[in-house]
């Protein structure tokens, strides 16, 4: 999954959920007030079966093959609240979405998703408070392609001989 298309899944998730999902351990950033999200991808490629496909096209009268594969990408989201009842229903909600409620985001986008862990209690207690988090795991499947220019033999001179 490109950058840009994963950046226009958060945007989506965000208007589901309704709180701020922001990219995790950014150096520099502030933590956002809460409630809020939070994801990281973990796995940005892991490769699939197979060797893929590979198909030939023109473009501009150079020749190229393309390399399609279909990798796994996996993002694992956490959703902070004031209290551990109020990130699991916003962790629930979010694993809502891609269960169902955003299931022809993925088609639309040509992904699809490969596996939805379970929503697990994520909170961690810091020196004198606890920080209240739920969340879960996402594989998300979608095609990768890689291209190089074919090379062709213009002419080869072919000599009768032995071995």
């Amino acid at each position: 999954m490109k950058v840009d298309n994963l950046k226009a899944m958060i945007e989506v998730l965000t208007a589901h959920t309704g709180v701020l999902i922001v990219k995790a351990d950014q150096q520099g950033a502030e933590q956002p007030p809460l409630p809020y999200g939070q994801y990281k991808v973990t796995s940005p490629h892991i490769k699939g079966r197979g060797r893929g496909h590979i198909t030939q096209y023109t473009e501009a009268e150079t020749e190229y093959e393309r390399l399609t594969t279909q990798p796994l990408m996996v993002i694992s989201f956490s959703f902070f609240h004031t209290d551990e009842d109020s990130s699991r229903e916003l962790a629930v909600l979010a694993h809502g979405w891609f269960q169902f409620a955003g299931a022809l985001y993925f088609v639309d986008e040509g992904t699809a998703i490969a596996h939805i862990g379970n929503v697990e209690n994520r909170t961690t207690h810091i020196v004198d408070h606890y920080d209240y988090r739920h969340g879960f795991d996402v594989q998300i499947l979608s095609e990768h392609h890689i291209d190089r220019v074919m090379e062709w033999i213009e002419k080869a001179n072919i000599t009768q001989g032995g071995n």
